[in-house]
């Protein structure tokens, strides 16, 4: 077993590029992209110097503390475990890579959320991106419905939604994705309502 746990950029600093998204963010999230970099590299050594026997990684979130160590081990052992059941072996596994299956396969809520939080972070800025969603999914993903709905152009539609495909990674064209992100766009609800209460 390995476990690895950064607690701020510097220490995945050779793991690390320019355009990593989630290095300055404060979150649980934070550092992903580099750890799993450095995870890929363990895993390659690994299975080099095991002549190539099946290994599969787990990546939990940041958590402060020993306690967050623990959560952190919670985490990327459901990653773990799902992910070696539903991408197969020789991989590196991230709740944050699983689609679907991090929500239907983890049953801590406040996981699910900080998850979904994560996947539509780059969408916080952009207000009339997460309408536009919300538009897409409430008129079962037709584009004609949702630009009139909008008022909008259809290539405005088509602009919008490739600009959520390129700052998420998530295309709501595809089905799997649509579905994920429709579940990010529930779970966020539904986190407000209850801080509204």
């Amino acid at each position: 077993m390995a476990v690895l746990k950064a607690s701020d950029t510097k220490n995945l600093g050779s793991w690390a590029r320019n355009d990593d998204s989630d290095l300055s963010t404060s979150s649980s999230w934070a550092n992903l992209t580099a750890l799993r970099r450095a995870a890929d590299a363990l895993l390659s050594r690994l299975r080099s110097d095991t002549g190539g026997a099946s290994i599969n990684l787990g990546i939990g979130r940041y958590h402060p503390g020993i306690r967050g160590l623990a959560q952190s081990y919670q985490d990327a052992q459901a990653a773990l475990s799902l992910g070696s059941r539903l991408q197969g072996q020789n991989r590196v596994h991230c709740l944050g890579r699983l689609g679907v299956a991090a929500f239907v396969g983890v049953a801590d809520e406040a996981t699910k959320i900080d998850l979904a939080k994560y996947l539509l972070s780059p969408l916080d800025h952009e207000p009339d991106l997460l309408t536009t969603l919300d538009v897409f999914f409430a008129e079962d993903c037709c584009p004609s419905s949702t630009a009139k709905r909008l008022s909008i152009h259809r290539n405005t539609l088509s602009y919008r939604l490739g600009k959520v495909a390129s700052l998420t990674g998530l295309d709501p064209h595809r089905f799997d994705d649509a579905v994920q992100m429709r579940l990010c766009l529930l779970l966020r609800s539904l986190r407000s309502q209850s801080i509204k209460i």
